[in-house]
C-alpha cells in the first residue's frame, strides 16, 4: 500500500506541473500575440501615413518647378531694383540741375 500512495503521490505531482506548464504556455502565447498585435497596428499606422507622403519624382518635378518661380520672380526684382535705381539717378541729377539754376538765377 506504501508503494501505490507513493506512485499517487507522483503522477499527482506530474499532473500538476504540466497543469502549471499548460497555463505558463497559454501566459506566454498571450503576451506573444500582445506584442504581435502592437507590431500589426504599428504596420498599418506607418501603412497608412505612407499613402500621405510624396514620392521622390514629385518632390523633384515641384522642386523643379518652384525653382523656375523663384528664378522669375528674382528676374522681376533685379529689373525693379534696376529701374529704380535709374529713377533715383534721374531724379538726383534733375534736383542738381534744379539748385544749379535757382542758384545761378538768384545771383
Amino acid at each position: 500500500m506504501f508503494w501505490w500512495a507513493v506512485n499517487d503521490e507522483r503522477w499527482t505531482g506530474h499532473r500538476r506541473e504540466h497543469v502549471a506548464e499548460r497555463r505558463d504556455l497559454e501566459e506566454a502565447r498571450r503576451v506573444v500575440d500582445t506584442r504581435l498585435e502592437g507590431m500589426n497596428e504599428l504596420r498599418r499606422q506607418i501603412d497608412r501615413e505612407r499613402s500621405s507622403y510624396m514620392t521622390r519624382e514629385m518632390a523633384d518635378t515641384q522642386h523643379i518647378d518652384l525653382s523656375k518661380r523663384i528664378g522669375v520672380l528674382e528676374e522681376w526684382r533685379s529689373n525693379i531694383v534696376g529701374k529704380l535705381s535709374v529713377i533715383v539717378a534721374a531724379n538726383a541729377v534733375i534736383m542738381s540741375v534744379v539748385v544749379f539754376v535757382a542758384n545761378y538765377v538768384t545771383k
